[in-house]
Parts: structure tokens; C-alpha cells; sequence
């Protein structure tokens, strides 16, 4: 059987008492654990924050592929009573091909971007070769840029077409 693959950045958030791993693959690793198939994860951060990162993840027990970038996703968190306020303090490095490799056998890979820039659409189409690819839709919305998170729907629509 092939195994399902999640890929994106990993995240460090700050909210509730401190920093802690983020983003789609680190979630979705928790829910892969159980599925009783086979699935990997494929994930990017800074290497200086990897030693902080990387542990959680792999602890979870899904096989880990990591990537270093130049940059980790950052947020932070503010609650109000059920209202949560959002900043993005830093974006995360961007995916390129090169990025793909150990992926190859995957016959579903699920792109869990955390903003518009992580997966340009040159990047989804090779990785969509071969393969079914769903998208996660909070990159869609989420523009490359830091500061209080607004989002807008001025996304490339050529990436829907490649899921």
C-alpha cells in the first residue's frame, strides 16, 4: 500500500504560556498515527528551530522528512472571551521541487500551506504528477505578508486547478 503524505512548514506559535510546534503536518501527524496506514510527513523550518520544533513531531511516531529553509512561520495568539486575535510574525520558506524527493511513492499528499506563498503552482504541479493532491485552504486566503492576519482572496486560481 502507498502511503499518504502530509507536506507544509511546521509553525512555532506563541499563545497560552509559551512556544509550542505548529502548523498542518504537526496536527495532521496526530491524527496519521492512527490510521493504521502508512503515511508520512514532510516539513520545513529554520534549522535554528528545529532542536525546538522537530522532537514533538517525530515523538508522535509517523515518519518525519525534514527540509531546512531559511525562515520558520511564526504566530502568535490573543484571546478575547471566544474572539482570537492573530499576527503573523514571520512567513515560512517557500517549497520548490527539490523539496519533493522521498515523496515519490506517496498516493495521496495533502499540501497544508499556512500562507499563500509556501506552495507556488510550478511546485503543486510537480508534486500533483502521478498522484491526488488535496490543498488546505487557509494558504489560499492567508497573503504573504506579517502583521495581524487579514485575509483576502486575490490567490493564483491556476492552484485549484492542480488539486
Amino acid at each position: 500500500m502507498r502511503p499518504l503524505a502530509v507536506v507544509g512548514n511546521l509553525s512555532l506559535d506563541r499563545a497560552d504560556g509559551g512556544p509550542r510546534p505548529g502548523g498542518a503536518p504537526f496536527y495532521a501527524a496526530r491524527a496519521l498515527r492512527v490510521l493504521g496506514r502508512p503515511a508520512l510527513v514532510a516539513v520545513k523550518c529554520a534549522d535554528a528551530d528545529r532542536r525546538l520544533l522537530l522532537p514533538p513531531l517525530v515523538r508522535l511516531g509517523v515518519p518525519v522528512l525534514w527540509r531546512g529553509g531559511d525562515s520558520t512561520a511564526a504566530f502568535s495568539y490573543r484571546y478575547d472571551g471566544d474572539r482570537r486575535e492573530m499576527v503573523v510574525e514571520s512567513l515560512g520558506p517557500r517549497w520548490t521541487p527539490a523539496d519533493l524527493r522521498g515523496l515519490e511513492r506517496a498516493e495521496w499528499v495533502h499540501v497544508g500551506a499556512l500562507a499563500r506563498s509556501d506552495f507556488p503552482a510550478r511546485t503543486l504541479a510537480v508534486l500533483a504528477r502521478e498522484r491526488k493532491l488535496s490543498f488546505d485552504g487557509q494558504g489560499l486566503v492567508r497573503p504573504a505578508r506579517t502583521g495581524p492576519l487579514e485575509l483576502d482572496p486575490d490567490y493564483d486560481p491556476e492552484i485549484l486547478r492542480l488539486v
